[in-house]
């Protein structure tokens, strides 16, 4: 917000050592400060419109931060170009000049400008130099973006850890419960667990559910990531059940259960054909090494009994079909009889034999059924009994047959990493007639990526257009732009060492810092257009002077920007780590890309920048 007075207050004040008065050093300020002003403040608001228009997660996240600072960038140009000037017209003069600190800043700032004009000189007499340079950085800019660890959003301790996991395929609750017992007293035990919860037949009657829920941050020293872990290895050979630890969805609207879900469907086979496939992509992603857990949601696990009727032998032992049927129904499938009432409520009659003698699909051969003939005939002389295993349940994705990989990565594994990993298992063993998808955490990732990248193209084509219009060229927004990836360069070496992810935040970061380092660019080549007159044309000259003259400005609009974002870098509690992930890229990226800036905007400059001292003669 501070950036466009910043370089008013600098060039009033410029003025005022030259030797103007201050009313005369404001108006001349603001007159020859004007243009550059306005280019940087449309060019920063025009950097957030994407984002602001966007759907999706990203749009849902980052609207009211997009629109809000782009109005709030609009109204602080305006304010530099109207109240600033009068400000420092009333408040800046000959006294404020000699005051002792401002002497000793001055004669710092003169001695790193002095500096920087010999280093400036030895680049531009060398500038061929810089071509490769710059080559190597973008060669190395796209080897990190494609080899740094990408996920949909950092891991956020919300002081909660969450618990699944089943026991054996026909496990019931009883069994279940028997075990979670054990299992919650392991999770009370640590000293930062405030409270657990169990829930046992969470989506079917093998499985559970459980929440560990933390302290408050100040009252522990773990955090939930930390805990996770521990919970884990505490409870990774726990007996009856096979257990994992997850985090919960660190954005809205993203879907509950493990965070890998990849997807396989097919149009044309079937379910067994299916469930091998799946079968092996999961020992593929079992012997990656990338992930902790693996299961595949496809499971031929449940024995099924087919019982049908021998009509021929139905009719010679004179028994009605149907009344097959309904003594199955009375003895093992709960059936309903009727309601009876007591104390005032209402209750269901359900009829069904005793568990001992349900227990087996055996037990069907015990069990009677009444002829029409009022006699009891043995219901194994009636029926035919053929036993199979199949699937718990079966799934449909986009009205396709599918089965699920579902997965937790291992510590340190991205959910990027982990996909690009599948992607190539799924290469290798899926025919051609199968494909593979996205389901829940994933699927946002996947989709997110996609539009940040739109988003982030998009910006760059609204800045240079923005630029073309303001500089009356085509040539000069690139001489602006060429800042831009080398200053994310400089953003992404963190990322790329694993200090953070690439995520939603991070890329935030990286459309913001286009519009951050443009003002840089914006200041030395506008000025450098300026003055070329006076140096007939003499663009290495023009340039050196704009570039001498607007260090200043650079070097206090960027520390302004990075001191302001180091709240961001030690914040603690909820939503520290995205805060971090923003804070981190504009730190470094504004760092390095204004040490680039400095010498390869002036470089560029001298091969692409237009004559403006002959075109000012021809008008």
């Amino acid at each position: 917000m501070v950036d466009d007075a910043i370089v008013v207050v600098e060039n009033t004040f410029r003025h005022l050592e030259e030797g103007a008065s201050p009313i005369d050093a404001a108006i001349n300020s603001a007159r020859e400060i004007a243009g550059p002003v306005i280019s940087m403040t449309i060019t920063l608001a025009a950097v957030y419109a994407p984002i602001g228009f966007m759907g999706g997660l990203t749009g849902k996240l980052f609207t009211e931060f997009a629109f809000t600072l782009a109005g709030s960038v609009i109204i602080s140009g305006f304010i530099a170009l109207t109240l600033t000037p009068m400000m420092t017209s009333k408040m800046l003069n000959k006294q404020v000049l000699e005051g002792a600190l401002v002497k000793k800043i001055d004669k710092v700032i003169a001695g790193v400008t002095h500096k920087y004009e010999k280093l400036l000189a030895i680049v531009l007499n060398n500038r061929l130099l810089v071509w490769p340079l710059v080559a190597t950085f973008l060669v190395s800019l796209v080897f990190m973006f494609t080899h740094t660890a990408s996920e949909l959003a950092p891991q956020e301790d919300q002081g909660v850890v969450i618990m699944m996991g089943q026991g054996p395929s026909q496990a019931n609750t009883d069994y279940i419960g028997h075990f979670t017992k054990p299992l919650e007293d392991t999770i009370r035990s640590y000293p930062e667990t405030e409270m657990s919860l169990m829930v046992n037949g969470y989506q079917k009657d093998s499985k559970f559910f459980g929440l560990g829920v933390l302290k408050d941050w100040e009252s522990r020293d773990a955090s939930a990531k930390e805990m996770m872990t521990r919970f884990q290895k505490d409870t990774v050979d726990f007996p009856g059940l096979q257990v994992f630890t997850i985090s919960p969805p660190d954005l809205p609207g993203t879907s509950q259960g493990l965070p890998f879900q990849m997807v396989i469907k097919t149009p044309t086979g079937s379910y067994e054909e299916l469930y091998q496939y799946a079968e092996k992509l999961k020992e593929y992603a079992v012997t990656s090494g990338k992930f902790i857990y693996v299961q595949n949601d496809l499971e031929f696990n449940k024995p099924q009994v087919e019982i049908a009727v021998n009509r021929d032998k139905a009719a010679l032992m004179n028994v009605n079909a149907q009344e097959v049927g309904n003594v199955l129904t009375r003895y093992v499938s709960e059936g309903f009889i009727n309601y009876f009432a007591l104390n005032e409520r209402s209750y269901q009659v359900i009829t069904q034999v005793e568990r001992a003698d349900r227990s087996s699909w055996n037990d069907i051969n015990n069990y009677y059924v009444r002829s029409n003939n009022g006699k009891m005939v043995p219901l194994s002389s009636l029926i035919d009994i053929t036993q199979s295993v199949q699937p718990s349940a079966v799934d449909q994705f986009q009205q396709l047959n599918s089965a699920t990989i579902e997965a937790k990565m291992m510590p340190g594994v991205s959910i990027g990493e982990a996909y690009e990993v599948m992607q190539k298992g799924a290469e290798q063993i899926l025919p051609s007639s199968y494909a593979i998808d996205s389901s829940g955490q994933l699927r946002q990732y996947v989709q997110e990526g996609a539009s940040l990248v739109s988003t982030f193209a998009l910006a760059l084509i609204i800045i240079y257009l923005v630029l073309a219009a303001q500089f009356e060229s085509f040539r000069d927004p690139l001489i602006v732009l060429t800042s831009v990836p080398l200053s994310i360069f400089g953003a992404m070496v963190p990322l790329y060492l694993g200090i953070d992810t690439l995520n939603i935040y991070t890329e935030v970061g990286l459309v913001t810092l286009i519009g951050l380092i443009s003002k840089h660019g914006i200041l030395i080549v506008e000025f450098a257009n300026q003055i070329q007159p006076e140096f007939n044309g003499d663009k290495i000259a023009a340039v050196k002077k704009a570039a001498a003259e607007r260090l200043r400005p650079v070097l206090m609009t960027t520390a302004a920007m990075v001191i302001g974002v180091v709240p961001l870098l030690t914040a603690a509690g909820a939503g520290a780590q995205s805060r971090f992930s923003i804070g981190l890229v504009i730190t470094v990226g504004m760092t390095v890309g204004t040490l680039f800036t400095l010498f390869v905007v002036p470089t560029v400059y001298t091969f692409l920048a237009d004559n403006h001292a002959k075109a000012l003669e021809e008008k």
